[in-house]
């Protein structure tokens, strides 16, 4: 049997028959080869047998005709399941593996942090002193109180994101912000997403998580303080702008130094989205 699938193809002079089914003999040596490869249109060229069949998809990477978006989530599973759960004592050890693993394999500077930077009052204690090895022992001290609160996401059982988001009472990071509203505000202080997982819908299933978290804890407004000025995902960790815009959220005020606030009422003054889900609840599927 031949190794050779017949095609339909078009001749490319004006003067040929109509469209047919053809089918070229295989040829032989190398200058048949260059010849038969001069001749026949490049469309019209046989694959292998055995060789997947090129996906819509797949023409467009190549061709340099999708974005770089559309690029990444190719590589994804078409419908995978993205699970968000609530951090807890049971899920250190993947809020660990996730920490010390692929979370900051594109920025390795701030693998030392374990996300206690939101948990200090800065006026009090020398951030720049503190060492990966204190960060990471009142990491495990905090989760295990439950003064710690965020969400992992997993993405076919692997942790591939992390949101810090808490009630803004429990983040001394804020202390020198007072707020007449602070006892009803939800902050959400830091996204981590896995490289090969950024711009797949992981970070909007974090937010719609987090504020459905916060609702149900009866906080009435979703916090959060992108950067103007961030020019790399790894400096996005706040979560960018365009990601609280398009989930409702608004601009509240502007900082001299880049710091943008945005605010979400919930509940009777808001609305949490139709795609948000309990945390602690069932899966969402696809992206």
């Amino acid at each position: 049997m031949s190794s050779w699938f017949p095609l339909t193809f078009r001749p490319t002079s004006t003067n040929s028959a109509p469209r047919c089914a053809g089918r070229y003999s295989e040829p032989r040596g190398s200058a048949a080869v260059g010849a038969w490869a001069r001749r026949v249109p490049h469309h019209a060229r046989r694959r292998r047998v055995g060789h997947p069949r090129p996906t819509l998809r797949h023409d467009l990477i190549h061709q340099g005709r999708t974005s770089r978006d559309n690029r990444r989530r190719a590589i994804l599973p078409a419908h995978d399941t993205i699970e968000v759960r609530r951090l807890s004592p049971e899920r250190l050890s993947a809020f660990l593996a996730f920490m010390e693993g692929d979370a900051f394999a594109d920025n390795p500077k701030w693998r030392s942090c374990y996300c206690q930077f939101p948990l200090v009052d800065h006026a009090k204690l020398d951030w720049a002193r503190r060492s990966a090895d204190e960060n990471r022992a009142a990491a495990c001290e905090r989760i295990g109180a439950g003064t710690m609160q965020g969400l992992i996401v997993y993405r076919s059982g692997r942790p591939v994101g992390w949101c810090h988001a808490a009630p803004l009472r429990l983040m001394d990071a804020f202390a020198d912000e007072p707020d007449p509203e602070a006892d009803r505000i939800g902050q959400i202080a830091c996204f981590v997403v896995a490289k090969p997982h950024r711009r797949s819908g992981v970070a909007r299933e974090l937010l719609a998580a987090a504020c459905a978290m916060f609702e149900r804890a009866g906080l009435a407004i979703a916090q959060a303080t992108p950067r103007a000025d961030a020019d790399s995902d790894a400096q996005a960790h706040f979560g960018p702008l365009a990601l609280y815009l398009s989930a409702g959220f608004s601009m509240h005020r502007t900082d001299s130094d880049g710091t943008l606030w945005v605010r979400r009422r919930l509940g009777g003054d808001g609305r949490t989205p139709a795609t948000a889900r309990d945390p602690a609840s069932s899966p969402a599927t696809g992206r």
